[in-house]
């Protein structure tokens, strides 16, 4: 959603048009409020720095696995500080697992915050060597060696490579 602003500097975004012609600040102050809750300043001599800590947090959010967070704020409180006095906004497109269960633990509100809150997971402790497999390969690599050892066309995760790999071993 955010990652077109990847490609632009700072000054680019100041000065250039999109292919509308309309001038890219407007559009960047814009994306800057709904992920920061707050405006921006295209004058201001931080300005700068505000995109940078911008193209920063942008990182993070395609970084993060947020099919992985289960938790769903409800409409009323999007864009809730994290905490007190926090730079931190969350909604329900940068939240994450360590975001919600901060909420979660830490707000008054808690519960009644969330639409939906996720069931604790347990945590699965694999053998030892499948997680030795898992911890210093990649997957590319993983794969590669399960075709050495002969397993035609090997798919799956990183788990479920590393599993084949050892039952192919024994």
């Amino acid at each position: 959603m955010y990652d077109k602003w990847l490609k632009y500097k700072a000054e680019e975004v100041l000065t250039d048009k999109d292919k509308n012609g309309n001038r890219l600040i407007s559009s960047f102050a814009s994306d800057y409020k709904r992920v920061f809750n707050q405006d921006v300043c295209p004058s201001c001599k931080d300005f700068k720095i505000k995109f940078q800590k911008f193209i920063k947090q942008i990182q993070i959010m395609k970084n993060q696995d947020k099919k992985n967070s289960g938790f769903v704020l409800k409409k009323m409180y999007q864009n809730i500080p994290l905490g007190f006095g926090s730079s931190v906004y969350v909604n329900n497109d940068n939240m994450t697992d360590e975001y919600g269960a901060e909420l979660l633990e830490n707000h008054p509100r808690g519960e009644e915050l969330f639409s939906h809150i996720p069931e604790e997971k347990e945590e699965v402790i694999l053998p030892e060597n499948i997680q030795k497999l898992i911890d210093d390969n990649t997957k590319n690599e993983l794969i590669a060696i399960a075709t050495d050892l002969g397993i035609e066309d090997p798919k799956g995760n990183k788990t479920q490579l590393a599993e084949l790999i050892v039952a192919k071993q024994s």
